[in-house]
């Protein structure tokens, strides 16, 4: 099974970089030059590396559970909670193109409006009204995102006895893909405050917001463990609503100063 995802990964990477080469037919130079980037935007490399492992550490954590078991060759694995969560996350799909939808339509388009008018040296009272803009489009996508994903959400968690009937899981499961369904939901509304903020080079504030993920997935995570069985996956779920509302109310603030951000903070010009 490992070989066969592994095989379809290689084929995936095959056509998107047989794509690019066609789309780019120039000679590879330098193949290496990336790696000087990595002092340049540590920041960014280490979000990355942090936000991969934050979504992680609560299977982690929960292969020391007295019910995970070790195969014979070694691995560790909770098949109950490994399954649930990866169920949990294929909630999310319907809201994820929905969100890459608004992204690349209407919010680019006020985002390009913004920025274009401040290089076009307007009036302030344009750059303002481009500032309302932007903001009534991050709220009417977010609005929708939220509905649509807290709808998949609501359907899923009543139709959780169900859904583990249909993949011949143990009734055991429901709890752990209730919490897993409401982690997800909150989970991918921070993804959604995360491309905001890279769209905003605010690299600081996503590296923060992942490194806070992090630290709760895994500590509440553990002290879920500790609680006992019906506790399971709780920690994830709180890990997530949390981190949302740490990633909401500084994106709140963020965008409320965003011509001061523009002109200050992420001024290469300023020193």
């Amino acid at each position: 099974m490992l070989n066969g995802f592994s095989s379809g990964l290689a084929v995936i990477i095959g056509m998107l970089l047989g794509n690019i080469l066609a789309e780019y037919p120039y000679p590879i130079r330098e193949p290496f030059a990336f790696l000087g980037y990595f002092r340049k935007f540590w920041d960014l490399a280490l979000s990355g590396l942090t936000y991969n492992m934050a979504i992680w550490v609560d299977k982690w954590v929960m292969w020391f559970a007295p019910e995970a078991v070790k195969t014979s060759n070694g691995l560790i694995v909770y098949p109950h909670y490994d399954s649930t969560m990866f169920i949990a996350y294929l909630t999310t799909v319907p809201a994820m193109a929905l969100f890459l939808f608004n992204i690349e339509t209407h919010f680019f388009e006020q985002y390009v409006r913004f920025y274009r008018s401040i290089e076009q040296k307007v009036s302030f009272a344009k750059i303002d009204k481009n500032h309302q803009s932007i903001m009534r489009s991050i709220s009417g996508s977010a609005g929708a995102f939220f509905f649509l994903q807290g709808s998949i959400a609501l359907l899923g968690i009543l139709m959780a006895p169900e859904i583990i009937y249909l993949v011949h899981g143990n009734y055991l499961q429901v709890g752990m893909l209730r919490y897993g369904i409401l982690g997800a939901l909150f989970q991918v509304l921070t993804l959604f405050l995360f491309v905001l903020f890279s769209y905003f080079d605010s690299r600081r504030s996503i590296l923060l917001i992942q490194s806070a993920f992090l630290v709760m997935n895994a500590l509440f995570t553990w002290i879920s463990l500790y609680a006992g069985f019906r506790y399971y996956g709780f920690g994830y779920f709180f890990a997530s609503f949390v981190t949302f509302i740490v990633a909401a109310s500084l994106m709140k603030q963020y965008m409320a100063r965003l011509p001061y951000h523009t002109f200050v903070t992420t001024n290469a010009s300023v020193v």
